[in-house]
């Protein structure tokens, strides 16, 4: 199986209050802000994706100060373990097809009323507590995508 290389860079980071599907996947209390991090990929040159990653509020708010540097290529498990000493142990992937919104299709530089795949992750550490729920908006590409849930091995 060959595995293309992915080019992440920060696009737009923000702490907000909005509820959307995340919600049911985080430990948030009715007053808790979220963390968001929309980052453009490059799938080896060929297509972009966008990934839109929601955090639980202040444990993370120093992922908006952090240099987009320092991000561009963060892998996130690694940086909750080495920012946060939280360990990653499994992260589970469902996938959805859908109309991207308008917001999306304008970022991936597409038509408009793009219908493609949106693949959907939640990261939990080894408490089983959700650390984070991402959104991966996948446009029409020639490559076929392979999905499995992973358990992450926790590191010492």
């Amino acid at each position: 199986m060959l595995f293309l290389p992915i080019l992440p860079n920060g696009v737009f980071r923000a702490r907000h209050s909005e509820r959307g599907p995340w919600y049911r996947f985080l430990p948030l209390d009715e007053s808790a802000e979220l963390v968001q991090i929309d980052r453009g990929i490059s799938v080896d040159g060929e297509f972009s994706v966008l990934s839109r990653l929601f955090a639980a509020g202040d444990p993370y708010v120093s992922l908006l100060y952090m240099p987009l540097s320092e991000q561009d290529d963060a892998h996130f498990d690694r940086e909750f373990r080495d920012v946060f000493g939280i360990s990653i142990t499994s992260v589970f992937l469902d996938s959805s097809c859908t109309r991207f919104p308008d917001e999306i299709s304008k970022a991936l530089a597409l038509p408009r009323e793009t219908d493609e795949l949106v693949l959907h992750s939640v990261a939990k550490n080894d408490a089983a507590m959700p650390n984070y729920y991402e959104k991966i908006y996948i446009p029409p590409n020639g490559r076929r995508l392979h999905i499995a849930d992973r358990k992450v091995a926790p590191t010492v």
